[in-house]
């Protein structure tokens, strides 16, 4: 046998079905076999769901033995050259097992071969993990990207057993799945594992495959996800954390993170902006979307943008008058000088090396009087202060402690970069949930309440030069 596929089940009909039905219909391979293995499901009627299909065994388990035990056992059964860990959750798209196949075997020391996981959009959902010491994880590449975005195939330093590929030599060599983990993190071990021999992991872009994404996980209670997870990154952090070093690469792709940072509606932005907004410069403006709303409500009549990340760009570019793409720190604003009546800087200064420079450039193009929109996280609030006091400043995938931010700012040094900048604040908000004590205390003092504030918004005015006479 050329291949098995391998698929767990628990309480999964409702996707167990179409995931077989899209595996018999795309797998242009014949030489193949599927081994279903039900972790005792309380569902019935999972023997009516595999019959139609000639080529899957089933095999049902009294106890659930979760993810790893659960894939080692049904593998025990498997006659395949080559295995591949698919979720029950995912409809393999065309002639998907082909290129996993013909990559392993072209491409010089191939240990883990995996598809592109995509949704119905086609947006990428995973192309592989990299991992990122600023916040102790490993972050997707290319993550809610567009279609298109992800076409290279590339080496990776993890990868998730949602679809993957390796052979069962290999396989067995290495162990199997660590049956410590019960679900989450045995996959990156796997790849930690088939990497220490030497060999690599690998994206296939000709692979794709279409996940519901955590259908099984999902109908357990939250707080036994979280233990579960706690306890599986405990484990896995004892085994590699003073080896993640080795298997760290050199280059990363450029598509690092969630795209959906770019799609933002920003509602509570989208109030504050004028009505009479006219002319309109919006910088980060991401793929568009606060820019399309504003012409859609005729706050604006025209959309500029300036974004960097390319992808996001070319989607904004079918929703905007125009859009540049570059840094703004570098790039030139000369064409661009008294052009626009506002400017939107919505959470891009705190990612700038020098904000202070950046927001005085933008100002020169504002028309006389012109308005500025900002948004900008607040480090002073209570919970940042809190893990100061416990020593424990860490940067985080997202929010205010995101690591991809370079500087940080309270009210007050926010209300300096716009003054110094040639700016008069007219209107301050914060957003964030107010606690008992900010609302009790923040009857004496006003500030307080700036400590619940996750962000502030700044509407300013840009200030008239003035002209000083000097005695001769």
């Amino acid at each position: 046998m050329l291949a098995s596929i391998i698929v767990l089940n628990w309480n999964g009909l409702s996707v167990l079905a179409p995931c077989l039905e899209a595996i018999a219909q795309n797998t242009l391979i014949d030489d193949y076999e599927v081994i279903v293995l039900d972790n005792a499901s309380s569902e019935s009627g999972i023997e009516e769901v595999v019959k139609p299909y000639p080529k899957v065994r089933l095999i049902q388990e009294e106890v659930n033995h979760g993810f790893s035990r659960g894939n080692n056992l049904a593998i025990r059964q498997a006659t395949g050259e080559y295995l591949v860990i698919l979720n029950n959750d995912t409809l393999p798209r065309r002639d998907w097992l082909r290129p996993l196949v013909d990559m392993q075997r072209s491409f010089d020391r191939v240990g883990i071969v995996g598809s592109q996981l995509v949704n119905a959009a086609n947006e990428t959902l995973f192309a592989g993990g990299y991992f990122q010491p600023d916040i102790n994880a490993y972050v997707d590449a290319y993550r809610n990207y567009p279609p298109g975005a992800a076409t290279d195939a590339r080496e990776c330093e993890v990868y998730i057993a949602c679809g993957i590929l390796i052979r069962r030599d290999l396989f067995d060599s290495v162990g199997g799945f660590d049956e410590h983990y019960f679900q989450g993190y045995e996959d990156f071990d796997l790849c930690l594992k088939v990497r220490e021999m030497g060999l690599k992991v690998m994206y296939c872009p000709e692979s794709a495959i279409e996940h519901l994404e955590n259908v099984s996980m999902k109908k357990l209670k939250r707080s036994t996800r979280r233990r579960s997870k706690e306890r599986n990154r405990a484990y896995f952090e004892r085994r590699w954390r003073h080896r993640i070093h080795e298997f760290r690469l050199a280059r990363l792709p450029d598509g690092l993170g969630d795209f959906s940072y770019y799609t933002f509606p920003r509602e509570r932005l989208f109030e504050l902006i004028p009505e009479d907004a006219r002319a309109v410069l919006e910088v980060g403006c991401g793929a568009g979307v606060l820019g399309e709303r504003l012409k859609k409500s005729g706050k604006a009549k025209r959309v500029t943008g300036i974004e960097l990340n390319s992808q996001a760009a070319a989607l904004a570019r079918q929703r905007l008058d125009e859009v540049l793409v570059g840094n703004i720190e570098t790039m030139s604003l000369d064409a661009m000088r008294d052009r626009f009546d506002t400017l939107v800087v919505a959470d891009v200064l705190e990612h700038l090396v020098d904000p202070w420079a950046a927001l005085f450039r933008l100002r020169d193009c504002l028309k006389e009087g012109g308005i500025v929109v900002a948004s900008i996280p607040n480090i002073a609030h209570y919970k940042i202060i809190k893990k100061l006091l416990w020593r424990d400043w860490r940067y985080e995938p997202g929010g205010i402690l995101d690591h991809t931010h370079l500087r940080f700012f309270t009210r007050g040094s926010i209300e300096d970069l716009l003054s110094f900048a040639g700016f008069e604040i007219l209107r301050v908000e914060r957003e964030g949930r107010e606690r008992w004590w900010s609302r009790l205390f923040g009857l004496f003092s006003e500030r307080v309440r700036d400590f619940t504030a996750v962000q502030f918004y700044i509407v300013a005015r840009k200030r008239a030069l003035e002209r000083v006479s000097v005695p001769a």
